[in-house]
């Protein structure tokens, strides 16, 4: 079976050209080496045509705090997807206010998001990403640990 991969690299704190409100270090997930606020971004820009929004407010949201993040996936983990994980906030950082959430289901053989969806308009966006669980544990021991390893993980410039 072929396996999805999961990544991420900080962005540092200081760092963010649109700053609303905190200033913190924020996680940037990778999902097949490709960003998941891209990934977001373009499954949006389909629900913004169908509504008739400007599309260029589509995937408006910020990277989560490392630490923030980790515990929503961990505890995620472990409602067995009866709880979604935010992995991408609201640009004024409150989770309630806007986010993209995912179910998180810990199998034998696979660790496995679906169900993603935006608590904006609860958009389902029809998503699903299958990780090898020592991947996955790897994922989340890094990113349970990433201060630790602060150089490893930092220095990601702000899109332009």
């Amino acid at each position: 079976m072929k396996y999805d991969t999961i990544d991420f690299k900080i962005q540092a704190a200081g760092t963010l050209k649109d700053l609303h409100w905190e200033d913190c270090d924020r996680c940037i997930i990778f999902v097949n080496g490709q960003d998941i606020l891209d990934i977001v971004r373009e499954k949006e820009k389909k629900f913004f045509v169908r509504a008739k929004l400007d599309v260029n407010g589509a995937g408006e949201y910020h990277y989560m705090d490392p630490d923030k993040l980790y515990v929503y996936l961990a505890y995620a983990g472990l409602s067995c997807g009866d709880t979604k994980a935010p992995i991408l906030c609201c640009t004024c950082d409150d989770v309630g206010c806007s986010s993209v959430r995912v179910e998180v289901h810990h199998l034998m053989n696979e660790v496995v998001w679906k169900n993603f969806e935006s608590c904006r308009k609860s958009w389902k966006f029809g998503l699903t990403y299958k990780f090898e669980p020592k991947a996955y544990k790897d994922f989340m021991d890094r990113l349970k640990n990433w201060q630790k390893n602060d150089n490893e993980y930092k220095a990601i410039p702000d899109k332009p």
